[in-house]
């Protein structure tokens, strides 16, 4: 069951940060002024 599961995941199409991420390979990090 694991193993299809995990199958099903990866054949869904990236949207949003994800699919930003595999277009521009580049992960941006950030953190709010406020947090600190």
């Amino acid at each position: 069951m694991t193993v299809l599961a995990a199958g099903s995941a990866q054949a869904q199409e990236l949207a949003g940060t994800l699919k930003k991420i595999k277009e521009t390979n580049t992960i941006t990090i950030g953190y709010r002024d406020a947090s600190v």
